[in-house]
This record gives structure tokens, C-alpha cells and sequence, in this order.
């Protein structure tokens, strides 16, 4: 019988074009061990020390995962263990930002998990013993919720929003450490990636840092976080004391709204007393940057302010999660902002250039799969912004020849050619690149609706792709500032 799993991974802003694929790993649930009987597991227990400063006696294994008020922890914990395994309920908006994120298709189990254990951050725990959970992850700051799981005899592990003043990156870091401590010794769940990940995401930190260093104060964007934008007109910004102070300033920028606090309302004449270099909106608001551009929300008048003039207003994209609060996306979201700010700093993450290609080294492969068989592809999507997608299509439209992506292995012969992928739509490519488990590079006939195939394997084979992205020099003005996103869906289909 066939089976046949899917996972994506963040978008990719071609502005024109970034390059980069992140390669996505995820778990199988075969390799999951079984659960422990309730008397091994009443018998054997172990204590962590939660940010609350409260020492939480744990089950040493943990079958069952509740996952209470704390919206972006089910990103993060699915990038700690690899799978969305174990976790029996989620917050709603956890879910519902799911549904519309990458997470829901790398994790699709998320969708089934209930949300009615719980409503406006106030835990029912009668239904929440119905859902035998072993352990329950709550927002620290909840002391109402706290008291509810405590008087219930529930282990409760509460996680800090704000031990490290609103910066993402390092809260973000005290989220996994604390899972490293809550599955320490389960081999069954434990991946022993608790440093590394947290050293990722230092490191691109201090990346962006050493390379803002330089700029000079006023040669810094004044900035304006829209947090959120109702359709009645209420904007409601962030201020010194809430995340987009951190995202502002590790991106170089300066925050027009420091002198307030939280998250704060503000009407049409203190944004014109601060007309912002650049507005950033969150995914907790549905408005977009075409709203500011095209001038129709409400009775607000956007047009003479400096950052809609200039077309410097972008919206947090939403990847596994809303990017304003820390998730399992905070560094890439590091990344993003600083290149939005300052895209000359980051040559690396800068536009391509007629005559320019560059080139991702990726590792695709099959562990856990026992004595089954798997063939992997890759396939680009359109994102769901419109007006990317319209950029998008104008780009495929303007001339295919000029946008080639080659999928090559360090095992190919010199002699044999790359192969080209034309760029065209979804689902209208005519050729399928396979690579096979010796690292040659062959055509191989297949449905394309699949997209690219890298190769079948069998359990622990893997290979190394490097998939370059090279833009023709016969590339005219036609391209000049267009942008274009693009999501990469791995299929990985199971054969016994």
C-alpha cells in the first residue's frame, strides 16, 4: 500500500530574487517507541525547575501533552522532537493559525487535536482530565491557570514570555532549553537538540548585530509596528515594552513608538507626527500592505506618509507561526527583517542580478522507514499573498528561459550536463529530474504533480543536492523589482 506524506517549508521572498531552501526534517511516527504501562509510569518519576521557579515532578516518560494559552509552543514543539507525537490538545488560536501556516501540512495530525479544554486563557478542567494528560505546558504569567492544574494534580511547566525582556531570540532559547530539561533521558522523544538549536539562533543574532554595528543613528529607519489593524480603523502599535521594541532594534532600526508601553492605540495624527521610514504588520492583523498602499482603510489617509510613498510596508509573513511572537521561526524571522531594513548589509540574502546564480547544498534522505522504500520530490507552490503571486505569474509570463533552478549532486560526472527545470507554473512542468542512489543525474518519466524527484531511498540512505537558482543575462527591465514567493513542499511516498 502507498502512502505518501507532505511537509513544507517557509516561503522563500525572491525580491528578485532571494535565493535559499531550508531543508525540512521530519520524524516519522514509526519511530516512536510504544507507550509505558501506567504502573511503570506511576512508579518512576523526576523533577525540573519551570520558569516559574516551581519544581514540577514529571512522569520519567511522557505519553500525553496538553498545551494550554501558550499559542506559538506547538510550533516550537514541533521543531524540538521533529513530529506533533504526544500532544493531545492545543489552544484554539494555535490551530487556527495553523490552518493557515505551513505547520498544519508539515504536521497534519494538528488539525484532529481537540481546543475545547479551554477558552479566553481559562482552563476547563473537567474536560481537560478527560484528555489524561501527563503533563500540561501553560503560559507562566497564568497564575489562575497554575492554580487550576495544581488543585487538579496535573504537572504543570510553565513558559516565560517575558524573562528575557521581549527578546524572541533568547525567549525563543529558554523555550527549548526547557524542553531539553522536560524530555531529558526519554529516548523516545529527547533529540538531544536543545544546544544546537539555540546556538542557531544566537548565531544568526549576532550575525545581524556585527553587521549593524556600523550603521550610524541616524542613518537608521524610524519604524512603526501596525500590531494590529481592525476593519473599523483601530491601530494598535507596540511600544518599548512588548516585542516589536526587540525586532525593531536587532533589526537597525528605531521604534516611533518607544516613548509608549505594550501594545498601545494611536490614531492618524501621531502617525503623521512620527511618519515612520518603514511599517511592519503582524499576522494578528488582517490588513496588508497593498490596504496601506491602495489607501482604503477607513477614513485613514496613508498617503503622505513616508514609508507608503516609498513602499517600504511589509507584512510578518507566517511560516509555522505568526512571526511577531517567538516561534520555531524566530532566527529566519531575524533574518528577514534586518534584510527588509537594511538589504544592502546582507549581500548574502540580497536580490540576484542578471548573470548571478546561486547555489543551496541540501541533504535529502529516509531513516525510520524500516524495510519500506521512499521516493522524495520537491515541488514549488505559489504562496498565498496575492500580490506576490500576481508578481508571481507576471514573472513566468515575462520570459521562462531567463529563470532556470538545476538540481545537481557532487557525484556527477563532469561530462554529463545539468539538467534545467523550466520555471514554469505549478503542475505544468514536462520533465522530472531523478537522482538516483549512485549520484548520477538522469531524466526520468513520471507525473509531475509530484514535482522534481531527488532520488529513492531506502532506510538511512541519503544524498546531497545542490539546487541552484541562476538568473540569464539576457534578463531585461521587465524583471526589475518584482517579487515573487515561492513555498518548497517535499512528497515523500512509502512503498512496502
Amino acid at each position: 500500500m502507498r502512502r505518501v506524506f507532505f511537509t513544507a517549508i517557509s516561503c522563500l521572498l525572491l525580491t528578485f530574487m532571494v535565493a535559499g531552501l531550508v531543508s525540512c526534517t521530519k520524524k516519522d511516527s514509526s519511530a516512536i517507541g510504544g507507550a509505558a504501562s501506567s504502573e511503570g509510569k506511576a512508579a518512576r518519576t523526576r523533577t525540573i525547575v519551570d520558569h516559574t521557579g516551581a519544581e514540577v515532578v514529571l512522569p520519567a516518560e511522557i505519553d500525553r501533552i496538553v498545551i494550554a494559552g501558550l499559542m506559538p509552543m506547538p510550533s516550537v514543539y514541533c521543531l524540538y522532537t521533529g513530529s506533533s507525537d504526544r500532544l493531545v490538545g492545543i489552544p484554539a488560536s494555535s490551530k487556527a493559525a495553523a490552518e493557515n501556516s505551513l505547520l498544519i501540512q508539515a504536521y497534519p495530525a494538528l488539525a484532529d487535536l481537540p481546543t475545547d479544554f479551554e477558552a479566553n486563557d481559562v482552563v476547563n478542567v473537567e474536560r481537560l482530565l478527560e484528555l489524561e494528560p501527563d503533563v500540561v505546558f501553560y503560559g507562566s504569567s497564568n497564575a489562575q491557570t497554575r492554580q487550576a492544574l495544581d488543585n487538579a494534580g496535573i504537572p504543570a511547566v510553565g513558559f516565560s514570555t517575558t524573562q528575557a525582556g521581549y527578546n524572541t531570540v533568547e525567549t525563543y532559547a529558554g523555550w527549548i532549553e526547557l524542553l531539553g530539561q522536560v524530555f531529558a533521558g526519554d529516548r523516545r522523544i529527547d533529540t538531544g537538540r536543545a544546544a544546537e538549536i539555540v546556538q542557531y539562533g544566537r548565531d544568526v543574532e549576532a550575525l545581524v548585530k556585527e553587521r549593524l554595528a556600523e550603521v550610524a543613528p541616524e542613518d537608521k529607519p524610524r519604524v512603526m509596528i501596525a500590531f494590529y489593524y481592525d476593519d473599523a480603523g483601530g491601530l494598535r502599535t507596540s511600544g518599548s515594552n512588548f516585542f516589536g521594541q526587540y525586532w525593531i532594534e536587532v533589526a537597525g532600526g528605531v521604534n516611533v513608538a518607544a516613548a509608549l508601553s505594550g501594545s498601545p492605540s494611536v490614531n492618524m495624527e501621531q502617525v503623521y507626527q512620527w511618519n515612520p521610514d518603514a511599517i511592519f504588520i503582524t499576522n494578528f492583523s488582517p490588513r496588508l500592505p497593498e490596504d496601506f498602499y491602495s489607501n482604503t482603510i477607513a477614513a485613514d489617509d496613508w498617503s503622505s506618509v513616508a514609508a507608503v510613498q516609498t513602499g517600504r510596508v511589509y507584512k510578518f509573513p507566517l511560516g509555522m507561526y505568526r512571526w511577531f511572537p517567538p516561534s520555531s521561526d524566530t532566527p529566519l524571522a531575524v533574518m528577514w527583517m534586518a534584510k527588509s531594513l537594511h538589504p544592502d548589509l546582507f549581500t548574502d540574502f540580497k536580490n540576484l542580478m542578471p548573470g548571478d546564480s546561486v547555489t543551496q547544498t541540501i541533504t535529502v534522505g529516509a531513516q525510520n522507514i524500516g524495510s519500506d522504500t521512499v521516493k522524495i520530490y520537491l515541488r514549488p507552490e505559489l504562496t498565498t499573498d496575492a500580490r506576490l503571486d500576481a508578481d508571481y505569474v507576471k514573472l513566468l509570463k515575462t520570459n521562462t528561459d531567463w529563470i532556470t533552478f538545476t538540481v545537481t549532486t557532487p557525484g556527477a560526472k563532469e561530462s554529463e550536463p545539468p539538467q534545467e527545470l523550466d520555471v514554469t507554473e505549478p503542475g505544468e512542468n514536462t520533465e522530472n529530474l531523478a537522482v538516483d542512489g549512485n549520484g548520477a543525474v538522469t531524466l526520468a518519466e513520471g507525473d509531475f504533480s509530484n514535482g522534481v524527484l531527488l532520488g529513492t531511498f531506502k532506510n538511512d540512505q541519503s544524498i546531497d543536492l545542490d539546487v541552484t537558482l541562476a538568473i540569464a543575462l539576457e534578463a531585461g527591465n521587465e524583471l526589475q523589482g518584482l517579487t515573487a514567493g515561492v513555498d518548497w513542499v517535499f512528497t515523500a511516498e512509502v512503498e512496502p
